[in-house]
């Protein structure tokens, strides 16, 4: 009799538990690769950064906190996968070109103590010369604790 409790309990508590799916919270380091195609026909060639990003799981999603230029965004996640929300980020300008972005899409995967992100991220373009280009960024960062 006391085993059928037991199960009872572990089945529930599977069923309404969070922290029975993986954790995504952790510090995760290693290389990005970025590139991608402008809609006026030119490629934006790869390039290479360090990526070094924070993941925290809360109520609302998955926050991914980033040192790039976007800055932290919001995930959706469906076990070990997540998808980036739309967000907008802060506009700039360099050599007379002004700069629009925004986090549009793309994935990040839980594999092991590793992400897999692979980000797609809508640049506008204008100044010298008008643009709107799709980047993607793709890599793998360990987990550093």
């Amino acid at each position: 009799m006391n085993h059928r409790v037991g199960f009872a309990v572990l089945s529930v508590c599977c069923t309404f538990c969070v922290s029975c799916g993986p954790s995504w919270d952790g510090r995760y380091v290693g290389t990005l690769t970025t590139s991608g195609t402008c809609s006026d026909g030119s490629a934006i060639p790869p390039g290479t950064n360090e990526g070094d990003w924070v993941l925290h799981e809360t109520a609302q999603g998955l926050s991914v906190q980033t040192n790039g230029s976007c800055g932290t965004f919001m995930a959706n996640i469906a076990g070990d996968l997540a998808r980036p929300r739309i967000k907008t980020c802060a506009p700039f300008s360099s050599d007379g070109f002004d700069f629009s972005s925004a986090v549009t899409g793309g994935t990040i995967s839980l594999n092991n103590k590793a992400i897999v992100p692979n980000v797609e991220q809508t640049i506008i373009v204008s100044g010298r010369a008008s643009a709107t280009c799709k980047t993607f960024s793709t890599g793998v960062l360990s987990q550093r604790r």
